[in-house]
């Protein structure tokens, strides 16, 4: 259905509406003579087809949608499993890197991270406008040895790298 057509039809109607303004006060007239002289019952027919299509459509991707992020959710936790066996395997065989056909496994020290001990005691020259102890400074000034009441380092668990070939 083109633009033309649409536009084509409101000519007619706002034609048959200034040639008969009695049609204004009678709704049920003006809809039967609007269908007998103009295609408008064929129009709002393809258009209401439309409309339902593009609705099924939308809700047909919705549900598609839905069901890949129930998915990517399985695959996601299958990797978070694979990854962990992989590091449990690699400690338990003491090996810190193993070359692999398809992959470099290399078993990398966890990075330092804040740990809050107690949030209240953090002065507020380490703090942000939110309330909230600012870790990224907090983690530079305490890497260098600047004693912050309240936080201190701590190593973060040790995480499995992966670089493929």
């Amino acid at each position: 259905m083109s633009t033309l057509e649409i536009a084509t039809l409101e000519r007619h109607i706002e034609a048959i509406l200034a040639e008969y303004p009695e049609l204004q006060d009678d709704e049920t007239l003006r809809a039967d003579m609007l269908e007998g002289s103009t295609e408008i019952g064929e129009i709002l027919t393809r258009l209401t087809r439309k409309a339902r299509h593009a609705a099924a459509m939308a809700g047909a991707c919705a549900t598609e949608i839905a069901d890949l992020e129930v998915r990517q959710s399985r695959f996601e936790r299958q990797e978070k499993g694979a990854r962990a066996l992989l590091l449990r395997i690699m400690e338990t065989a003491n090996l810190r890197k193993m070359e692999l056909p398809i992959a470099t496994l290399s078993i990398r020290d966890g990075q330092p991270s804040v740990v809050i001990t107690d949030e209240h005691a953090i002065p507020p020259k380490w703090t942000r406008t939110k309330v909230e102890p600012d870790r990224a400074r907090i983690k530079e000034a305490l890497k260098n040895n600047v004693a912050i009441p309240g936080a201190a380092l701590s190593n973060g668990a040790p995480s499995l790298m992966m670089k493929v070939k």
